[in-house]
């Protein structure tokens, strides 16, 4: 299960340029891809710079979900180490001061539920884009 989160924020940390690709991929030369055995007819959904701007905006959510989710994950392991060498001062004005463990505590918090937050987002925009393009395409994947 942690395997499967980890795939669907570092899929949706490249949904953004993945996305951007996509859209000039074509016109500035660069290979969309091997070719598709399977000659592909395009759907009514599929055309048009509508689908390209929804496409384009479901990106750039699931990218700044995932950017916040890292930090958010960043910051709550780098926290205690902060809280162990910091002044009595500098906990006082922390959340949950002025212990250490008080500081951690409601700073791993406030990180718990802001990834639960943004992990919500991904998925919501994977959703939003795989039932906008159809069955078995992910946030940003063309």
């Amino acid at each position: 299960m942690l395997v499967a989160a980890a795939r669907r924020v570092l899929g949706a940390l490249v949904a953004l340029p993945r996305q951007l690709v996509s859209l000039a991929g074509p016109q500035a030369g660069w290979p969309s891809g091997p070719p598709d055995p399977v000659p592909h007819i395009e759907t009514e959904t599929e055309r048009g710079p509508g689908n390209r701007v929804i496409g384009l905006l479901c990106a750039t959510v699931a990218n700044a979900a995932a950017l916040i989710l890292v930090f958010a994950a960043a910051r709550a392991i780098y926290y205690p180490f902060w809280a162990a060498g910091a002044s009595r001062d500098e906990l006082d004005r922390s959340w949950g001061g002025p212990s250490a463990l008080g500081a951690t505590v409601a700073h791993w918090a406030v990180a718990a539920a802001t990834i639960a937050v943004m992990y919500a987002v991904i998925v919501l925009m994977e959703w939003l884009a795989t039932s906008r393009r159809g069955a078995g395409t992910a946030v940003g994947s063309g």
